[in-house]
């Protein structure tokens, strides 16, 4: 009887323990899905997840920040075709997020305009098969924000796939003077 009565006990605490595991697997994801910060410049450390590039100079700068102590200062100089930042040193994991964003200080009296470009296949996908934005900046902080379920790429028009962003960067076409740039906090929000 005592065999039956501690079998019976263990038959009826198991669904107890598989509802309070679903409880916290889904708390888990809910926590998951607050903002993340993916780059917020506020060590040498995040320098060092960039993509170095000729005619491009990166610096931390704690003169225009819109987020902790410290910004990316972007220097980017002609001739480069595309002068910019670009990381794959991120997570690529974006399912839980709905929104991408990230400040961006022109030091311009006039606005510039910038091209954005995200890739979620990694043998760098052609121009049809990746998303590309152009960014129009204004003088002063621009705060800059993409709904992640709007994004779609340019030519094959299919949705980002979340479970697998490779890369992200940040240009300007062929820049025919210098263009000083200062980005702050890119993050995934709700």
């Amino acid at each position: 009887m005592k065999i039956y009565k501690g079998l019976l006990t263990q038959v009826m605490i198991w669904p107890i323990v598989v509802v309070a595991a679903t409880l916290f697997l889904t708390s888990c994801r809910q926590q998951r899905a607050k903002d993340l910060t993916l780059f917020d410049f506020e060590s040498q450390e995040e320098l060092d997840q960039l993509n170095w590039r000729c005619h491009v100079i990166y610096e931390l700068n704690d003169q225009y920040v819109s987020h902790g102590q410290k910004s990316l200062k972007l220097e980017m100089y002609p001739p480069s075709r595309y002068p910019g930042m670009s990381t794959s040193s991120f997570e690529h994991d974006w399912r839980g997020y709905k929104k991408l964003c990230f400040d961006i200080f022109n030091p311009k009296k006039e606005g510039v305009s910038i091209s954005f470009r995200l890739d979620d296949k990694k043998d760098h996908p052609s121009y049809a098969d990746r998303i590309n934005k152009s960014i129009k900046l204004k003088s002063g902080w621009n705060a800059i924000c993409f709904e992640l379920d709007s994004l779609r790429t340019s030519g094959t028009k299919r949705h980002l796939n979340l479970t697998n962003v490779t890369r992200l960067y940040m240009f300007t076409l062929n820049p025919e003077r210098p263009l000083t740039l200062f980005l702050d906090n890119i993050r995934l929000t709700q």
